[in-house]
């Protein structure tokens, strides 16, 4: 159950984050298309874009860049990138990464003016929350899973474990006079608890043939014994 848990949270996790990654991809192209791409557009085209643009994401952060990584449209303030990862949107068109709870998205955005680099970050908070939100849940319900496993398992041991109880409760109570009544088998099942049974049965019969014949012997040698002691 623990397995199937983890594997589920991590189907779920996996998702969350292409999920998030592809609204950031989003964001950047909506980014890119606001300052740069009003000429690309019909004017119906670039309303939808502005309708779309003040829409950010939790703690959202985007940056243009030239290809020679000079910012352009936003200032950089404290956030500045590095200039591997602005090489690495150009080799490689689209760069996506996780940096912590930071979800980074970069992309060489292509306009008839020229290319562009547009760097994208935000956090994915309802991600986060929706993650927590489910191992709690898993966690409790792994933990009435094992209750309620204790529970059944105590209560089917108990029911499995009743016809050796009986086999014991009747081997014990048997004595020499009484090795010969069996255990009865009529309402078993054909399985292991039956054979277990029919073989205790024999070795009764056995060991109840075994003290008949003591006793007819012990009888028998008393009998010769009586004759000549009686004579003399």
């Amino acid at each position: 159950l623990s397995i199937v848990l983890v594997a589920i949270y991590f189907v779920v996790a996996n998702h969350w984050q292409k999920n998030f990654f592809k609204q950031l991809e989003d964001r950047a192209y909506i980014v890119g298309h606001n300052y740069l791409a009003e000429d690309n557009f019909t004017y119906a085209e670039f309303q939808e874009v502005l309708r779309k643009f003040p829409r950010t994401l939790p703690q959202e952060q985007i940056r243009i860049y030239t290809l020679d990584f000079n910012p352009i449209f936003i200032a950089e303030n404290e956030l500045k990138w590095d200039k591997a990862v602005l090489q690495a949107v150009v080799d490689d068109n689209k760069v996506w990464f996780k940096q912590g709870d930071e979800y980074v998205f970069g992309v060489l955005y292509k306009d008839n003016s020229g290319d562009y680099i547009v760097m994208a970050k935000a956090v994915d908070q309802t991600g986060l929350d929706a993650l927590k939100q489910l191992r709690s849940i898993m966690l409790i319900s792994l933990l009435i899973a094992l209750l309620i496993t204790f529970i059944l398992s105590r209560f089917f041991a108990e029911s499995f474990l009743q016809p050796i109880k009986k086999i014991i409760h009747h081997v014990q109570s048997r004595n020499v006079d009484t090795l010969a009544e069996p255990i009865s088998t009529t309402e078993m099942s054909r399985d292991e608890i039956r054979t277990l049974s029919e073989a205790i049965n024999t070795l009764f019969e056995r060991l109840h043939e075994s003290f008949e014949s003591q006793k007819a012997f012990v009888a028998h040698a008393s009998h010769e014994l009586k004759t000549p002691i009686a004579a003399v």
